[in-house]
């Protein structure tokens, strides 16, 4: 919007109207361009508003029903006991379940680390930022391999799943129209769905309600 404003763009030329934007609002952006003098090409579809427009809605049709595909075929996957995707939680690793999907399984030498830090903040009065202090003197190193902090013991010690409890639809993710990019959204307790490991625990209830 900035080069075209500046004038430094004549023609923006697009495949199909929805590789600019699968919302109907999409639109508002193509006539922002317009007035800044800028002829908004589809090379499949032409210039032709009302056509734009129609396109556009269909396209953001199709972008809601793909998501609620997605999201059902998470949610079966979930009640499968497969992993629906992203990095897992300090203490765990993903592995092959054999027919291709992958599950979760315990990390041996995180869950080490895992009941250190239980242990440690169990047993004495002090910190989080001193668990972290511990852990780092023991020669650790996170996962990503940064420095531990209190924030990090916390994201462990607060985990459900080191009791077995498996979480999904904790977050969803919104597209922000202004910055283009996806947010996470923590989602309400009772949209939660909840499934029971037993092979995932590290850490026995009692241990973890009092901690």
């Amino acid at each position: 919007m900035q080069e075209a404003e500046a004038g430094r763009i004549d023609r923006l030329y697009v495949y199909k109207y929805d590789r600019l934007g699968r919302a109907a609002e999409t639109h508002v952006l193509v006539e922002d361009l317009e007035q800044y003098g800028v002829e908004v090409i589809s090379v499949t579809e032409g210039t032709n508003a009302l056509a734009r427009g129609v396109q556009l809605v269909v396209a953001a049709d199709y972008s809601r029903v793909l998501a609620e595909r997605t999201r059902d075929g998470l949610v079966q996957r979930h009640k499968q006991g497969f992993w629906t995707g992203g990095p897992p939680p300090y203490g765990f690793r993903v592995v092959e379940a054999g027919d291709g999907k992958k599950k979760l399984a315990i990390h041996p030498e995180e869950a080490a680390t895992v009941k250190f830090v239980f242990e440690s903040y169990d047993s004495e009065a002090i910190s989080l930022k001193e668990v972290a202090n511990r852990v780092r003197d023991r020669g650790v190193p996170t996962r990503l391999g940064g420095p531990w902090g209190f924030t990090t013991v916390r994201g462990i010690l607060t985990n459900r799943m080191l009791v077995g409890e498996v979480r999904f639809l904790r977050r969803c993710y919104k597209l922000n129209r202004t910055t283009g990019k996806r947010v996470p959204r923590w989602s309400d307790e009772n949209r939660h769905l909840v499934t029971r490991d037993e092979s995932l625990r590290i850490i026995d209830d009692a241990t973890f309600e009092r901690v």
